[in-house]
């Protein structure tokens, strides 16, 4: 069988060391599932996790830590995570039933 040129040239750039990969943090996150999506804000100060249970935590940057802002339950899976782009901390979260929402984390919520 022949070798995919394409692929194997593909696959020698990807390894020649152009890329680094570098632990930032280590974030603990709400529920027993696995993290299925993250999305950090635009600004940075805010990251956002889905996982499988349906649960959207917020969390928030405060010093050089993050910390729980709030925890919305989706009903199902969390499949996406949008910031969106020009309205401060307000994001769009997809589910696997289908539902769409949008939420704007409240500065309370922020800590």
């Amino acid at each position: 069988m022949a070798e995919n040129s394409s692929y194997s040239s593909t696959r020698s750039h990807v390894f020649h060391g152009q890329s680094r990969i570098r632990k930032v943090a280590t974030v603990n996150a709400y529920g027993m599932n696995s993290i299925f999506s993250m999305e950090l804000s635009p600004d940075g100060k805010f990251l956002a996790i889905g996982n499988d249970d349906g649960a959207l935590e917020i969390k928030a940057l405060v010093g050089n830590n993050w910390t729980r802002a709030s925890v919305y339950l989706t009903g199902a899976a969390v499949r996406t995570i949008v910031w969106h782009p020009t309205e401060h901390a307000t994001l769009f979260s997809g589910s696997a039933n289908g539902n769409i929402y949008k939420i704007a984390v409240k500065p309370s919520e922020a800590c």
